[in-house]
């Protein structure tokens, strides 16, 4: 192996933003040469954090059910997942609703990832910031590498 970084379990979390495919593409390409078990996780956002922002979001994510909310986000990943050429067996989907850095460093964990692939910046500009955030606090809490990707 010498001194190249080999991983075997790469945790993706994805929004369906531009950055979040930019990591999955990179890691789908890893799993591809290394065969790492790739793990594709979607933290639904409860819709009333939007409330605030209504008018820069857009009403689309107000009113779901949860159920609706982790049916959209799977449906975002495996949309993801074949956009990066991963078939359904390439991968594990998660969907678990929480607060996204929270949820993104338990999995991280629970799976015993030895690497994160996330996305710089999120879907739009309110959630922009919040990913920033999100993304800050995974750098600086995860107990693996953590590759941000722009």
């Amino acid at each position: 192996m010498g001194k190249h970084v080999m991983y075997q379990s790469i945790l993706v979390p994805l929004d369906g933003s531009e950055c979040a495919q930019k990591a999955l593409k990179i890691a789908a390409h890893l799993k591809r040469r290394t065969d790492a078990s790739l793990f594709l996780l979607h933290v639904p956002v409860k819709p009333d954090i939007w409330n605030d922002h209504r008018d820069r979001v857009g009403a689309t994510t107000l009113g779901y059910t949860p159920e609706e909310v982790v049916q959209y986000g799977r449906q975002m990943v495996e949309r993801s997942a074949s956009s990066a050429a991963l078939e359904k067996d390439d991968y594990t989907l998660l969907a678990t609703s929480g607060d996204p850095a929270d949820v993104i460093l338990e999995q991280a964990e629970k799976l015993h990832v030895d690497a994160i692939f996330m996305g710089r910046r999120g879907m739009s500009n309110v959630q922009g910031l919040l990913i920033g955030s999100i993304c800050q606090r995974v750098s600086h809490a995860a107990p693996c590498p953590v590759i941000v990707v722009h």
